[in-house]
């Protein structure tokens, strides 16, 4: 190891060449997957070739190679085609928006709830761990809190409809039961 003169500077050097060797692993996975993918496939599905997509994740940049699908059906002698897909993407359940990894995300949200996001960049860095931009990390910040926010109120308005069904007899009882009365008219 090439510089390595003391424990703290090889253990640095073996923590990258780790996180290295995971990124490739990690690729290698992901092409045996879309490799299953191509031989299980719909056969209503034509492989468009392949198509690369980088995705930040907790041990790197990693670039996923996969098939890139279009449905083509013969309906009346004429061939209708469908939009194109990429079946490992849907099979991980990978938005195509998304450049950064689930599992980064969820480590740069947690560490932007404690700190500001500069600081989750900064002590990222210091520790050799990957870490986009503290841009980034704010907009994952923001997009997880809006999702939040819109099932919360999703469940907020299922309770208060469940709430508004029930007849004023049953509504009274169950405030009874509760302790508290509520004033109706």
């Amino acid at each position: 190891m090439d510089g390595a003169r003391d424990f703290k500077t090889l253990e640095q050097k073996c923590f990258a060449l780790g996180m290295a060797l995971a990124a490739q692993i990690f690729e290698s996975v992901l092409t045996c997957l879309d490799e299953e993918l191509a031989r299980t496939r719909d056969r209503t599905l034509r492989n468009k070739g392949i198509g690369e997509r980088t995705i930040q994740t907790v041990f790197g940049e990693v670039t996923i190679k996969r098939r890139r699908y279009r449905e083509e059906i013969r309906v009346d002698g004429k061939l209708k085609k469908g939009a194109y897909r990429y079946l490992l993407d849907e099979a991980l359940g990978l938005p195509p928006d998304d450049r950064v990894s689930p599992g980064l995300t969820e480590a740069l949200v947690e560490g932007a709830v404690e700190e500001p996001f500069r600081q989750v960049v900064e002590r990222r860095e210091e520790a050799g761990l990957p870490t986009p931009s503290h841009s980034t990390v704010h907009s994952l910040a923001r997009k997880l809190g809006e999702m939040v926010a819109r099932e919360q109120e999703e469940q907020r308005r299922a309770l208060f409809e469940d709430w508004e069904g029930l007849p004023r007899e049953k509504k009274r009882a169950e405030h009874k039961s509760r302790g508290r009365l509520p004033h109706c008219s």
